[in-house]
């Protein structure tokens, strides 16, 4: 009956069964299309890719979803031809339309969202009880409209024809683009490497932080306040790096930075709205033991620490075995496809999110406002976490463990230091309160590996990502071996890319080519090494997006140059442990010729930078 009235067209009263496929996919590419522009026009992961990868990432994703969209309404156009005769035509295409309709409403309503919160500052995720239902049932109206709609077009054979040939051209684009990025990618070599062993074992690996500690608020760092006595009894036991830097002032791209030894310059990853693609999202420590026989474990905050979970913020391939999110995909896949995935992943949880939210289901508060909130998961809770996995585990384990006490704003459990009567001195007494519970949290870490035998087969590297309030200085970083090789100071400066290969070192793997860092067992690093930091703003706007400066630090002396139009500046490193004369450092103008050439290495336009100079200030550290 159905194929009867799509032959007779007068008698088919609604769109025929061959259209329904074909809304479904331009349904998808219009949807994709205002989140690519919508993703494009503010800063996120798709600032810091090139034009072509994002409009392979527009390509990609769109066919990602089409294609999907497209298989519920063929199934349906196929019950219309061969289905039995009482099934009526009407309900056949509110079934077969639905696809293409609940697309266009779920586009609808982020296109309404993003309006609301970006002109005033209210949306869906901003609503809290009973108002919140407004949202379902608006998502509902939209639904119901485009579907009612939907139903009521009429179309030409020529319209239908120009429509579908639309579709095909745009899944043709979609296939050249994907068949381009996988063949500009070169293929991943999985290397096996082997680890030496110690004692008859592969030692452990536990990489130790907690968010925003700088080195001049921690007793073992100097601190006049007994901050971390735990720590400070380690010191001798330990490689101690009195002068380490980040280098990046936020999270994301000073963790990222650690785990692949490259600069966020290079990886572009500075934010957590950036990702690592192509080959980036695979050269990285946790991969490379991974791949050596390591199983892996990445415990922080779901978005601020975290580079996996899901809608996967860095896109960290084959980096952990236990994690929040997506499973990883092949190499070679993941090189060649990683930015349209963490794309698709960002679309559906945006609307899933959303969606939830609506219903009094999920999160209730926006991501950056749930990490201020007391509740929610403790460092308490993540330590477990780690130490149950490495306990449990057969094989030796890489613990990527990021605790966020320290984080503003600074709820201490106990109030070590009080007494202060200015904001600023409470505010202080509040964060040293807070560094001496990571105290007693690193303590609870080495005394339960001591109690379950594996301290002497663990290597533990305590460290930071930044300063407080994302502040650039000197951070801790310290290297606990098993039975206490190589202990020592360092006082040349080191920063976070030294970490990888100073661990692959130790363990007798090779350190990759990639890995810009230096093994710090190799020898004392050049008193005058220059270590780069980058000053991350999301405000920061193109051609430098979220780049507010960026710094060569030479001994105790960083320049800052800032790629717009605020002046370059001078300063000195508080607390520096080795200072050099002033007449021993190079030429800030050399400094900021080196950032130039870094930038136009890494691709970045520096055709109106080459005649900038730093403002002079005086060649005395404090003067």
């Amino acid at each position: 009956m159905a194929a009867e009235m799509h032959a007779a067209g007068d008698r088919w009263t609604h769109p025929t069964p061959r259209q329904w496929p074909l809304f479904a996919v331009l349904a998808a590419y219009f949807h994709v299309l205002m989140e690519w522009l919508f993703f494009a026009t503010k800063p996120s992961f798709l600032s810091l890719l090139g034009f072509e990868q994002q409009v392979a990432a527009l390509f990609g994703t769109a066919a990602m979803i089409a294609i999907p969209a497209a298989i519920p309404p063929l199934a349906i156009a196929a019950c219309a031809r061969w289905g039995p005769a009482w099934v009526s035509g009407r309900s056949l295409a509110v079934v077969g339309l639905s696809s293409a309709a609940g697309v266009l409403a779920a586009s609808f309503f982020l296109l309404i969202d993003n309006f609301s919160y970006t002109v005033f500052h209210f949306g869906v995720l901003t609503t809290a009880g009973p108002l919140r239902w407004g949202y379902a049932f608006l998502f509902a109206a939209l639904f119901a409209a485009v579907l009612r709609r939907m139903l009521r077009i009429r179309m030409t054979t020529t319209a239908e024809r120009g429509l579908r040939r639309l579709a095909q051209a745009l899944l043709l684009v979609s296939c050249f683009t994907g068949i381009v990025q996988y063949a500009v990618s070169s293929g991943y070599d999985a290397e096996q490497p082997s680890v030496v062993q110690h004692g008859g074992r592969m030692p452990n690996v536990l990489l130790l932080a907690s968010d925003g500690v700088e080195a001049s608020h921690m007793s073992a760092y100097g601190a006049e306040r007994d901050t971390t006595p735990y720590i400070t009894s380690l010191k001798s036991r330990a490689l101690v790096a009195e002068n380490a830097f980040p280098n990046a002032t936020v999270t994301a791209g000073s963790v990222v930075a650690m785990l692949t030894s490259k600069l966020p310059t290079h990886t572009r990853l500075y934010h957590y709205e950036n990702i690592l693609t192509g080959r980036d999202s695979y050269e990285h420590l946790p991969g490379l033991l991974r791949d050596a026989g390591y199983r892996s474990i990445h415990v922080s905050h779901f978005l601020w620490a975290d580079p996996t979970a899901l809608p996967r913020p860095w896109n960290m391939q084959n980096a952990f075995d236990e994690y929040e999110g997506l499973g990883t995909l092949p190499p070679e896949l993941a090189i060649a496809y990683s930015a349209n995935v963490y794309f698709f992943a960002q679309l559906v949880e945006r609307v899933l999110e959303r969606m939830r939210h609506s219903v009094g289901i999920g999160r209730e508060q926006r991501k950056f406002e749930q990490l201020l909130s007391a509740g929610g998961t403790t460092d308490s809770d993540r330590i477990d976490v780690t130490l149950d996995f490495m306990e449990a585990s057969e094989r030796p384990t890489f613990a990527h463990l990021h605790l966020m006490a320290t984080h503003e704003p600074y709820r201490p459990r106990k109030a070590f230091f009080s007494g202060g009567t200015t904001k600023l001195e409470r505010t202080m007494d509040a964060y040293d309160s807070t560094i001496r519970t990571f105290d007693e949290h690193v303590e609870t870490i080495v005394e339960r590996l001591r109690a379950s035998g594996r301290l002497e087969n663990t290597i533990i590297v305590l460290s930071s990502d930044h300063g407080r309030r994302w502040a650039f200085g000197r951070i801790p970083l310290m290297f606990l071996f098993p039975g206490g090789a190589h202990r020592g100071v360092i006082r040349a400066n080191v920063s976070l890319l030294d970490v990888a290969p100073t661990l692959l070192d130790f363990l007798g793997m090779p350190i990759p080519a990639w890995m810009e860092g230096q093994s710090l067992l190799a020898g004392v690093p050049d008193r005058l090494r220059q270590i780069q930091s980058v000053r991350v703003s999301t405000l920061a706007k193109a051609p430098y997006p979220m780049v507010a400066g960026i710094a060569l630090t030479v001994c105790n002396r960083t320049v800052w140059f800032a790629p717009r139009k605020a002046p370059n500046k001078v300063e000195w490193v508080e607390g520096h442990t080795d200072p050099c004369r002033p007449g021993a450092l190079p030429d800030p103008a050399k400094a900021l010729a080196m950032i130039v050439y870094d930038l136009e290495r890494s691709g970045y336009d520096v055709s109106h930078l080459r005649s900038r100079s730093p403002s002079r200030r005086p060649d005395k550290p404090g003067g």
